[in-house]
């Protein structure tokens, strides 16, 4: 149980570059680098995946158990139980061991790739040809709707260091569940915004422990440029 608690489920990387920006002409060496990184990524995003999956599936067994015991369910019944759970423990600590293996190995794949890629950037781009006086950004539902969340719970120690690391360790596993996902600046301002909430309350209150719910979103609408007009005396210079 205390593993499932202490576990901080790592949220997947998103490869992305600066350049690709709506309206902007999109040199195809730069789909095909941002698909070198996603390939190298895969790999640790499956163990995280499955990892994630564990932990879950080790909060909802013990669930269960608990309901088994109050419905008075014989010993033997449960003990069956307990050994399918330790399983399911001994798994959970072989993916997290076999994940940070392959965490670290990622990085390395990913620093010689970045580094590769540094070499050969490229740093002029062609004006974008698209007429932006007569050409019109409009909403639609082109894309899909998707939610993935989390639920964490901190222990508080109840000392005042252990309160003071509280707070730093619900702040901490805010910013890494949007790291990825986010603009740097937003997700330190929501791990700022969680370790501010949870230190108020750590003052006013004596608090055993603290959920923290995360979810990231995604929606169908999609904005694209409808009418699309081209400045023909752009369009040229961006062909020469």
């Amino acid at each position: 149980r205390e593993l499932s608690n202490r576990i901080s489920i790592m949220p997947t990387s998103i490869p992305f570059d600066d350049g690709l920006i709506l309206g902007n002409i999109i040199d195809p060496a730069k789909i095909e680098e941002l698909q070198l990184l996603e390939e190298a990524e895969e790999p640790r995003n499956l163990l995280s995946e499955h990892l994630n999956n564990l932990i879950l599936s080790n909060r909802n067994f013990q669930t269960i158990y608990n309901e088994m015991v109050n419905m008075g369910v014989d010993e033997e019944d449960l003990e069956k139980l307990t050994e399918e759970q330790r399983k399911l423990r001994k798994e959970m600590s072989k993916t997290a061991v076999d994940l940070g293996n392959e965490t670290i190995a990622t990085q390395n794949n990913l620093r010689e790739i970045k580094l590769k890629q540094r070499k050969k950037k490229i740093n002029k781009i062609p004006t974008s040809p698209i007429d932006f006086s007569m050409s019109e950004l409009k909403t639609m539902p082109l894309a899909a709707d998707s939610m993935t969340m989390d639920v964490q719970y901190f222990r508080n120690e109840g000392t005042e260091t252990g309160m003071a690391s509280h707070a730093s360790t619900v702040s901490a596993h805010v910013a890494n569940s949007f790291a990825d996902t986010s603009h740097p600046k937003q997700a330190s301002g929501m791990a700022r915004s969680a370790r501010e909430a949870t230190q108020k309350q750590l003052d006013n209150h004596e608090i055993e422990g603290t959920i923290v719910i995360t979810a990231n979103c995604t929606h169908k609408q999609a904005t694209v440029f409808e009418p699309f007009i081209l400045n023909p005396y752009k369009a040229l210079s961006s062909w020469n």
